[in-house]
């Protein structure tokens, strides 16, 4: 029963009491739809000769009705519940509020479900993100044409 209810309730939480109080006392932003999503970069980057390659992420948050990128960052490190649950924070700091509605992929609305428990987010995913996919897609290609 345990395993099932980690399944369906996640417990991991990892923004700080202050960060979810202040999360919690966040106002809504009137008509403001956004994409938020972290995704990995299929470009492997090799640092230094001999060491493993590893797979960047890409942290895009974008306003889908004019699809301008409010932020975006890149990190060299593995997706997991501490960066999602920061960006998140960062990007409701950005906007000065929640966005009315949130569009996510799958796996960053597993990282960011948790904080769900503490407060009712706009959130919903969908596999179309077209900003995030557009930001990638170029990312990549950056990096495939600096290693040619």
């Amino acid at each position: 029963i345990k395993q099932l209810m980690k399944k369906i309730i996640p417990v991991q939480i990892t923004l700080s009491k202050e960060e979810l109080q202040r999360l919690h006392e966040t106002k809504y932003h009137d008509n403001l739809k956004v994409e938020f999503s972290l995704q990995y970069v299929n470009v492997p980057i090799q640092r230094l000769k001999g060491n493993r390659p590893f797979l960047p992420l890409s942290s895009v948050i974008a306003n889908v009705e004019d699809e301008i990128i409010i932020y975006h960052n890149i990190y060299d490190d593995r997706l997991d519940y501490k960066i999602v649950q920061s960006e998140f924070l960062h990007m409701i700091d950005l906007l000065k509020g929640i966005p009315t509605e949130i569009v996510t992929d799958e796996l960053t609305y597993h990282y960011v479900k948790p904080l769900l428990l503490h407060k009712d987010l706009p959130l919903k995913f969908s596999e179309d993100l077209r900003v995030t996919n557009h930001v990638n897609s170029t990312v990549s290609q950056y990096l495939t044409s600096t290693v040619e």
